[in-house]
């Protein structure tokens, strides 16, 4: 069982990079089998690529899809609150593979979802909106989620609170048996 772990936005040194790589962390300790992708390492090649384009069968994005997200067997999208929803960014990631061998890269691919934010709320809309199109994508969605509200204040007391680490154990567990 391969898994992978999806940095879901290109703002460096964001908050969600430093949540994925704990749970990258985490994945490691549990020896699951997993990859990780930071959205950060998309922007110069997306911003080439032409919306809804066909892809350039020799591009980097060809080879990342054929190596990375079609061999994948369930993904986890680590998605940070823009604007009460998700990054565009990753929308715009969703939809350049979406283009060419869509079924293979998302059709019946099981997905686990964290939403993070600086806010209360911990991304519970941007989540729920990212839902629908996985749902589109006939991804099959995990049901159980992890929120992460006031990420700042999360992530400086991390070590002094491991409920949070184990959240995610948890969600890894339970996300291997699904």
């Amino acid at each position: 069982m391969s898994i992978l772990v999806i940095s879901g936005t290109n703002r460096k040194g964001s908050a969600t990079l430093e949540i994925s790589k704990k749970l990258c962390s985490i994945l490691t300790k549990m020896n699951v089998e997993h990859n990780f992708v930071n959205l950060e390492d998309f922007t110069e090649l997306l911003s080439e690529q032409a919306p809804y384009k066909e892809l350039d069968p020799n591009s980097e994005l060809v080879k990342f899809q054929d190596l990375k997200l079609i061999p994948s067997e369930k993904f986890i999208f680590v998605i940070p609150e823009y604007n009460g929803s998700f990054p565009g960014f990753l929308k715009w990631w969703i939809d350049t593979f979406s283009i060419r061998k869509s079924a293979e890269t998302y059709k019946f691919k099981k997905v686990a979802l964290i939403g993070i934010s600086d806010g209360i709320n911990g991304n519970v809309r941007g989540i729920d909106h990212f839902m629908a199109i996985c749902r589109y994508l006939k991804m099959i969605i995990y049901p159980s989620f992890v929120y992460f509200p006031s990420i700042v204040k999360v992530l400086d007391l991390w070590d002094e609170n491991p409920k949070n680490a184990k959240r995610l154990e948890t969600l890894i567990e339970e996300f291997r048996a699904f």
